[in-house]
């Protein structure tokens, strides 16, 4: 199960930031935001249990800078730039969620924010339309292109095989490839069934680079 340690410190903001990318994505356009939709998102915050580690502290975090009732002051438009960019991270966050854990715990990570968005929405809806009301068309189109962004899969790198060369040492090889010799683990992690002294390889051997 994915913690908080399995991200790299970017990553890691992206996640936490990701509710209020979903509030600006669906608030950042409107002529006036009141507090109806600050309303619902903290509301929701509050109330939203899960068993998704990554969701907790995510939630816990959320609600410590959930907008206040004022709304417009916590959530500035995003405008055509700030739109762009908020969908941009939310496909990076797709990104990570691919690579970094597994297909459960990235759909109820996405679950957990199209949800947020769905009550968002609502609560713009209805303080426009009425109450009872469904989401606008521009409300409804915003909600499929988060969800489209949340669904970026990671793109895999086809694994490359190195064989080794008479005077290589893994530290050499790490260098060649990743710019840094004391990322040799990598490559003896990878290739532990056929190393069985780190620092005695051999011409011929054939190794996965990560």
């Amino acid at each position: 199960m994915a913690t908080r340690s399995d991200f790299e410190p970017r990553e890691w903001q992206l996640l936490i930031n990701s509710p209020h990318l979903i509030y600006s994505l669906l608030t950042g356009g409107a002529d006036e935001v009141t507090g109806a939709e600050a309303r619902a998102m903290r509301t929701f915050l509050e109330g939203y249990q899960s068993g998704n580690p990554i969701v907790q502290e995510v939630l816990a975090r959320s609600r410590e800078k959930a907008p206040s009732e004022k709304g417009a002051e916590a959530a500035p438009p995003t405008g055509a730039v700030g739109r762009e960019s908020a969908l941009q991270q939310l496909e990076q966050i797709g990104h990570i969620l691919s690579a970094k854990t597994s297909r459960q715990e990235a759909d109820e990570f996405r679950d957990f924010l199209l949800t947020l968005g769905r009550k968002i929405a609502q609560a713009a809806s209805e303080r426009f339309l009425g109450l009872g009301k469904k989401v606008s068309d521009e409300e409804a189109r915003t909600l499929d292109l988060i969800a489209s962004a949340l669904k970026a899969e990671a793109v895999k790198v086809a694994e490359r095989v190195y064989e080794v060369k008479p005077g290589d040492t893994l530290s050499k090889i790490a260098l060649e490839f990743y710019g840094n010799p004391s990322e040799w683990p990598k490559i003896y992690e990878a290739n532990k069934e056929q190393i069985d002294n780190p620092d005695l390889i051999y011409p011929g051997q054939k190794f996965r680079i990560p």
